[in-house]
């Protein structure tokens, strides 16, 4: 899980030593975190 300490907002984060993240679930995660795909891609 993660946190955000600004505001407390939370994302579900997955963790499986192995495996591979589907796009859709890491475009999922991303958005989940109040970011776009692009910004998150200029981090």
């Amino acid at each position: 899980m993660w946190v955000r300490d600004i505001d407390g907002k939370i994302a579900i984060v997955p963790r499986h030593p192995g495996k591979i993240i589907k796009r859709k679930t890491l475009k999922d995660i991303i958005e989940a975190t109040g970011l776009s795909t692009k910004e998150f891609s200029e981090l």
